[in-house]
């Protein structure tokens, strides 16, 4: 089964779920897992991929993606974005372009908050017409899109 915004395609004899929206310990009070036993798990499900969204930054992605791999499951990575309204936005990374944006878009905002905050402004993501952010408030489902950033549900 192709599963083409992602990348993916499903085995018929593997688990056809995949979680998109994992955070790990070191979101604090948010996930409470390291990255190496979200990888473990995913392999005990025969999960082919799973995403790993921390809170305004990519911190367990390194040690996520290397676990990952070891373990045979494709690592996704992302974030969840704090918005200037407080809206959350989960994001997701297609390839190396999209990470670099996602980083360079994590650092412009830490760089401009106060410490231990990190904000974005909903007019640093480029509106585009064919992308549409989902899971967000319905004031909040806005049409935009980060260059090779994708949304998760």
């Amino acid at each position: 089964m192709p599963c083409p915004s992602i990348g993916l395609t499903l085995q018929p004899n593997t688990m056809s779920y995949i979680e998109l929206h994992a955070c790990s310990a070191f979101s604090f009070l948010r996930g409470a897992s390291f990255p190496e036993q979200l990888a473990e798990t995913a392999a005990e499900l025969s999960m082919s991929a799973m995403a790993l969204l921390d809170r305004n930054g990519v911190y367990g992605a390194q040690r996520f993606s290397v676990a990952a791999r070891e373990q045979n499951i494709r690592p996704i990575i992302g974030c969840e974005i704090s918005m200037e309204d407080d809206a959350i936005l989960p994001v997701l990374v297609e390839n190396r372009t999209g990470y670099k944006n996602l980083c360079e878009l994590l650092t412009q905002a830490h760089l401009r908050s106060e410490k231990g905050k990190c904000v974005v402004r909903w007019n640093e993501l480029p509106i585009q017409k064919s992308s549409r952010w989902r899971g967000l408030p319905r004031q909040h489902a806005r049409r935009v899109c980060y260059p090779d950033v994708r949304e998760s549900g």
